[in-house]
């Protein structure tokens, strides 16, 4: 897979069939994924995609955190999962989308899921169907195990995550690194998991907390499994308590009130209202300097290392719907 292959297909059935008929063929037993996954929490569906609004995240900001990131995609020794946590806004997206798009541009294999905000889907039914559609569009030989499964179990998708998981992704996986395929680290499965938070359902957050110490320990324990996982949240209670328990887990912090996160807010806003003047050069023709250095300085404050915060304002103020621009310019 390279930058230019087409993104994952949406597969939805307009009309309820049994599951046993999509048996007849590996198509069809394929298609048992397509009613369960969800579109929209996949990466690049389309430009609506909820999951593309979050700035990307530059090489120069939150190094620490891309350096345990380089670190645990690249070194063999490395724990296998890496919990990325933070508040509200401080950019755990930022830094999740950032990622699945270098993993995009690379050709590397790889699943994303961004659960929608305030969500009600069940992701006992949605989580592992989505990821295993997206790498199933990207390795042949993967998406043959992944029909066999299917095939041997029309249940499969029953049951609970922690089976799901080990079925359809950690078998096959398994499976094609003991017949000689992921011989590297960095040619591992990359699966980038962002806001279980989101979820509302209590008892779908306990059964993806089973879920993430399934995998901490099975990754753990498994040398074999060729498969890289992380997760980026806030630190809720019932995710903070059970990860701090995991010895196969990095665990990093994106702090709100450091020095480094105000400045990567602010290098973010001054950089994006740079970009606003070039796409809208006739709006400034007659203006000096934009925005005022007292406008930026405020901002700045306002933000406060808050990425949602200086994101939303460049969308408001770059929206040539809105005519904004022509109003502050």
């Amino acid at each position: 897979m390279n930058s230019s292959d087409p993104p994952v297909p949406q597969t939805r059935l307009i009309v309820p069939i049994p599951k046993q008929q999509y048996l007849e063929s590996g198509r069809r037993a394929l298609a048992l994924l397509g009613p369960e996954s969800v579109s929209d929490a996949a990466v690049g569906f389309n430009e609506y995609n909820d999951c593309r609004q979050f700035p990307e995240c530059r090489p120069d900001t939150h190094k620490d955190i891309w350096d345990s990131i380089t670190d645990w995609r690249t070194k063999r020794n490395e724990k296998k999962m890496i919990w990325i946590r933070g508040t509200a806004g401080v950019g755990k997206s930022t830094v999740a989308q950032t990622v699945a798009e270098q993993r995009r541009a690379a050709g590397t294999f790889f699943a994303a899921f961004f659960f929608p905000r305030f969500t009600t889907c069940d992701i006992r039914h949605c989580l592992i169907p989505t990821l295993a559609l997206q790498l199933t569009a990207q390795r042949p030989d993967y998406k043959q195990l992944v029909i066999k499964s299917l095939a041997e179990n029309p249940n499969l998708l029953s049951e609970d995550l922690c089976s799901q998981f080990t079925k359809l992704i950690a078998r096959p996986l398994r499976i094609l690194k003991v017949h000689g395929v992921f011989e590297s680290r960095e040619s591992f499965a990359i699966i980038i998991i962002d806001g279980p938070d989101s979820c509302q359902d209590t008892e779908a957050q306990r059964e993806f907390t089973r879920l993430t110490k399934f995998i901490n320990d099975r990754s753990g324990n498994d040398s074999e499994l060729p498969v890289l996982c992380m997760i980026c949240s806030r630190p809720e209670p019932h995710l903070k308590m059970p990860f701090a328990g995991f010895d196969n887990c990095i665990r990093k912090e994106l702090l709100v009130d450091d020095k480094n996160a105000k400045d990567s807010v602010s290098h973010f806003l001054h950089e994006g209202f740079t970009e606003i003047r070039r796409r809208f050069p006739e709006s400034f023709e007659k203006r000096g300097e934009w925005p005022l250095p007292d406008d930026l300085k405020r901002l700045d404050n306002e933000a406060s290392g808050h990425f949602a915060f200086a994101s939303i304002v460049l969308d408001y103020v770059g929206d040539v719907k809105k005519k904004v621009i022509q109003e502050t310019a």
